[in-house]
């Protein structure tokens, strides 16, 4: 990815006239002119001192004094034949700006676009498909990928299967990639690029913090024998549904704080909240509007216990019903 370098206050002319197939530029003045490192560019602006009415963008790629290298006529402009005293200037172009936050959504397995922070959100699936990290960003940037509301797998990969750059996770763990699972649409990862290695967290996915760490959160499914714990019961025309989650083993002695909601498509709804398998369940309680419900609560676990978690609703007559139970746990310190 290009890096691009601006400065402010560079307004100046050409010392000299530049033709059309010209790689080399020679400014009126150096005032301002930044330092370039490598794979940096700064993008100059030229203008026509005659009319006013002509441009050419080039990309710096070396600063000599007065004199500047430059690749032409890019972003879309043509390169052109300059005058002594024409202007140039610095100033932000659209592939200048545009890169520093985008939006994405890909319908088949591709290498992700590079730009400093980019937010994934898959289009219309037909099947599973593998994102590729393109480790070609700057450091320091980003991308976060959600999963597809639709019943295909999103893999985000690392282009590499060995060596660098791996998807190092939050409990120190280096994989190459990352499946975020069917039917997830607020489920994802995010992964910051540190120059050599993305470095990622998940989220929308039930975690816990191993016993070893207090200030790190990892996916469930890091976790041996620990089964996610977090249940979507599908959508069906009901008075009464509930949501139940595969069996929880707690990996050390703490917390499992639960949450579970239901909705319906009529007035009147209702229903009996949080439960688990495990008794000591303390409900915060369940609060209830007029077509939905919510609750949440604690569980206290001890090391090796197990437990599902299930979050009931019910609907004064028969209608749409969708429920919902997750849990994360928290370990004693």
């Amino acid at each position: 990815m290009t890096a691009f370098v601006f400065a402010n206050y560079v307004d100046t002319t050409l010392a000299a006239a530049a033709s059309s197939t010209a790689t080399s530029l020679s400014l009126s003045s150096s005032a301002n002119l930044p330092v370039l490192g490598p794979g940096e560019v700064m993008p100059l602006t030229l203008n026509d001192a005659a009319t006013g009415l002509v441009y050419e963008i080039v990309y710096v790629t070396a600063i000599s004094g007065t004199t500047l290298t430059v690749l032409r006529g890019q972003e879309g402009t043509a390169a052109q034949n300059w005058s002594s005293g024409d202007y140039a200037f610095v100033s932000p172009t659209a592939d200048t700006v545009a890169p520093v936050a985008g939006t994405h959504s890909p319908v088949a397995s591709e290498t992700l676009p590079a730009v400093n922070h980019l937010v994934v959100t898959p289009g219309t699936l037909t099947a599973a498909i593998d994102l590729t990290l393109n480790d070609q960003a700057a450091a320091g940037s980003s991308v976060t990928a959600f999963g597809s509301a639709a019943a295909y797998d999103v893999t985000v990969q690392s282009p590499v299967t060995t060596g660098s750059p791996y998807i190092e996770l939050p409990d120190g763990s280096q994989v190459y990639s990352w499946t975020i699972p069917a039917s997830s649409p607020t489920q994802g990862i995010h992964a910051d690029w540190d120059g050599t290695n993305w470095r990622a967290r998940t989220f929308g996915q039930t975690v816990v913090a191993p016993a070893t760490q207090s200030n790190a959160a990892v996916n469930l499914s890091q976790v041996a024998n620990a089964a996610p714990v977090q249940a979507v019961a599908a959508s069906t025309t009901a008075t009464s549904l509930t949501a139940t989650t595969g069996t929880f083993t707690a990996p050390s002695n703490g917390w499992l704080m639960c949450y579970g909601f239901g909705q319906s498509s009529t007035t009147g709804t209702s229903g009996t909240g949080l439960s688990t398998s495990l008794a000591g369940l303390n409900s915060n309680g369940n609060n209830a509007t007029a077509y939905g419900i919510y609750g949440s609560g604690y569980l206290p676990m001890n090391t090796g216990q197990q437990t599902t978690v299930s979050f009931n609703a019910t609907a004064g007559s028969a209608a749409a019903l969708d429920a919902f139970v997750s849990a994360f746990f928290i370990p004693n310190p």
